[in-house]
């Protein structure tokens, strides 16, 4: 009951933040809920040095409202799944390959990269943090944020070969890394006994069975859309389909975030021809376009929200947060330049697409959430607000120079 009263109070928040951002900002609605959220936060904490009894209001209501819950359990299977349904993958067979490779190589590369660097720099100023606990960091920092990717490409006119590509490397990113994420928590949280190999086998046990069950799941959601007549019934069974799969996935002990970016591309597929004569099943389209828009919008005010709790630990770990941020871009640099240099053929690559690709790598709410799901001595308080520092600095700098490389790209010829 409280917990869904402070939820319907931040989409009223969200709302708020949006119309004031479109009628009042020069802002994307993303940046203007978390410019708002973050004001609203400082207030809040300013407020509270003076009246006690707001602080403790204002932490009850982050603690109540539960972000890493509330993310993971549910508005990331929302994000993934209608991100991926409105993907047109019909000329997937030229795409599979460099989405595969790019998707896989920057997470790897940046787990070693990303947590050595932090590992050394650590040791250097004199906080040194343990190895797995680097990796771990490294592996949770590696996912980014396809919501706003994909809404800045699409309007950035991309040829589309390379959009779907794009496309395909953010959406399929952030399984690859939770993934790698759980995989190496799981190693932690037995002391570093698991083998490699082991670790291997969860990985691929993991990605490759989610996938498997995406699209049986995506599959037998576009059957019964497909013969049913009745709009909101196509819609309830999306919904049906997505939350109540995306908890079965986490049942059977396969990825869930693969498994709701395959189900959204095979349902896609599958209804995408009859959506163009079927009013009913437009609905459907049009409902998870507008969830997908408002669940962005929510995201972005919970971060702004987050500021109350992180912001001055975030501030005060300046240390930590820069040289994540520098080793986060480094590492996107180099794990997304190896792979093209085998997929020339495949993504014809302009002067500007390694750089294209490089800045593409936003953090969003996903890394902020994974850090404050693991128990405080895995990573320690100080890593999760630095990791909110991260996101905090990819969403403000990262966005408009992402998007400024996008309209570079453009091309005159087809794709």
């Amino acid at each position: 009951m409280l917990f869904g009263l402070v939820f319907f109070t931040v989409v009223a928040m969200a709302a708020l933040f949006s119309r004031i951002s479109h009628r009042c900002l020069p802002l994307p609605n993303a940046l203007g809920c978390l410019g708002l959220g973050t004001g609203l936060a400082v207030v809040a904490g300013l407020v509270g040095l003076v009246v006690p009894t707001v602080f403790r209001f204002s932490s009850e209501f982050l603690d109540v409202l539960n972000f890493p819950h509330l993310f993971l359990d549910g508005m990331l299977a929302l994000l993934l799944f209608a991100g991926a349904l409105h993907w047109d993958v019909s000329g997937w067979k030229d795409t599979v390959l460099p989405i595969a490779l790019l998707a896989l190589f920057p997470v790897v590369i940046s787990v070693f990269i990303t947590g050595g660097g932090l590992f050394y720099v650590s040791q250097i100023i004199g906080f040194p943090i343990w190895w797995s606990s680097a990796l771990l960091v490294a592996a949770v920092t590696a996912p980014t944020d396809p919501v706003v990717v994909i809404t800045l490409l699409k309007t950035s006119g991309l040829p589309k070969r390379l959009f779907d590509i794009l496309t395909g490397e953010a959406l399929f990113n952030d399984g690859v890394a939770v993934v790698a994420m759980t995989v190496l928590a799981q190693v932690e949280t037995a002391g570093g006994n698991h083998l490699f190999l082991s670790a291997l086998v969860a990985f691929c046990r993991l990605s490759l069975l989610g996938g498997l069950y995406g699209f049986v799941l995506g599959y037998v959601m576009a059957l019964f859309c497909v013969r049913l007549s009745n709009a909101w019934l196509k819609v309830t069974i999306s919904l049906v389909g997505v939350f109540g799969g995306y908890w079965l996935a986490h049942v059977i002990g396969v990825s869930g975030p693969i498994a709701m970016v395959v189900a959204g591309l095979v349902f896609g597929a599958r209804t995408r021809s009859d959506a163009g004569i079927n009013p009913a099943l437009r609905h459907v389209y049009r409902f998870w376009e507008v969830a997908d828009r408002w669940a962005c919008r929510i995201l972005f005010t919970i971060l702004g929200l987050e500021f109350f709790r992180y912001g001055i630990l975030a501030l005060n770990e300046l240390w930590y947060v820069i040289p994540l941020a520098l080793l986060c871009l480094l590492s996107r640099w180099v794990g997304i330049g190896l792979p093209l240099v085998f997929l020339k053929k495949y993504i014809k690559p302009t002067p500007n697409t390694h750089m294209l690709l490089t800045w593409g790598g936003l953090r969003g709410g996903l890394p902020l959430a994974l850090a404050m799901s693991l128990p405080v001595a895995m990573i320690g308080e100080a890593a999760v607000a630095a990791i909110y520092g991260l996101v905090l600095v990819s969403v403000v700098l990262q966005m408009p120079i992402l998007n400024a490389k996008a309209r570079r790209s453009r091309l005159p010829q087809k794709a």
